[in-house]
């Protein structure tokens, strides 16, 4: 972007979240950052919150989860 050799980027994931006030991309021209979440919708909450719920009554019905971001936990 400094050197000219990509015209614009467009970004919502950054290694440091927030991205720190003082950054250099935050005020870099042809720079569009949006929140990691800029794509959700009242759809996908929706989605999400049926996802959370079935994953709730197969916890309680002693089922494995079907989604489970750190899945060694289960061989406890």
């Amino acid at each position: 972007l400094r050197r000219g050799a990509i015209a614009g980027a467009a970004l919502d994931v950054f290694d440091v979240e927030p991205l720190p006030a003082d950054h250099p991309l935050r005020c870099a021209p042809h720079v569009v950052m949006t929140p990691h979440l800029a794509g959700a919708s009242r759809e996908t909450a929706a989605r999400a919150a049926r996802m959370a719920a079935a994953e709730a009554h197969r916890w309680r019905d002693d089922e494995p989860p079907l989604h489970c971001a750190n899945p060694a936990v289960l061989e406890r």
